[in-house]
């Protein structure tokens, strides 16, 4: 054959191009070449990765489990949501005393007419100071109560109270005016909520709450 000749070595053929490179070399040098065009460096061959059928298994299966664990840990936590949800709302629902009141009024006063004969002003044995002095003891000992001020005015006492509830933490104001009546004292307050159009009932019962103590301290 013209350009090529061949020989013996180690046992083996080997063939020769007639420029003098191996066919060996010349196969190196072409991949070289392919590789320099599309930006490799020398001896950086890319070869794709080739995955047997059980590894291709193995990934689905994790896969899976991945999808199947996350439909486990968000389906307690939307069961959770809902059993919250429904609490809070059945315990608005038992709450409301009044539907046609409650969902339209935030304010509520201690009144003479009130048909609850709790929510009428009472007419304490203490005296102004030592029935103020009762409040701010009993506010004191309430976690949801809290003592804000306590002031002379008009020959009486003023002492103003926050209230606020225990699962949306929405605070009222509550004022008491502390008049002497005889050898007593006339106890005026009203309870107001700073958010909302109606209270669902927490303004009366805040006041009843009060009341029902100073009532019941004597």
């Amino acid at each position: 054959m013209v350009g090529t000749r061949s020989g013996e070595q180690d046992g083996g053929q080997e063939c020769v191009e007639a420029d003098g490179l191996h066919v060996d070399d010349r196969m190196d040098l072409r991949a070289r070449v392919r590789m320099a065009r599309h930006g490799m460096p020398n001896g950086q061959l890319a070869k794709p990765v080739e995955k047997n059928s059980s590894q291709e298994r193995a990934d689905r299966d994790i896969t899976d489990l991945e999808i199947r664990t996350g439909k486990r840990l968000r389906r307690p936590l939307f069961y959770i949501s809902i059993t919250m949800t429904a609490i809070i709302m059945l315990s608005v629902f038992f709450r409301i005393d009044s539907w046609k009141r409650d969902l339209t009024t935030n304010h509520a006063r201690l009144a003479s007419t009130a048909a609850d004969e709790i929510l009428r002003p009472p007419l304490l044995p203490s005296s102004t100071a030592e029935v103020a002095d009762q409040i701010a003891a009993w506010a004191e000992t309430q976690g949801k109560w809290k003592m804000v001020s306590r002031a002379n005015v008009e020959g009486g006492v003023e002492v103003k109270l926050t209230r606020t509830t225990g699962i949306m933490r929405f605070t009222d104001d509550i004022q008491v005016i502390l008049q002497p009546e005889g050898d007593g004292t006339r106890m005026e307050a009203e309870s107001q909520s700073r958010v909302g159009k109606g209270d669902l009932g927490q303004n009366p019962r805040n006041l009843k709450e009060l009341v029902g103590h100073l009532i019941q301290a004597g």
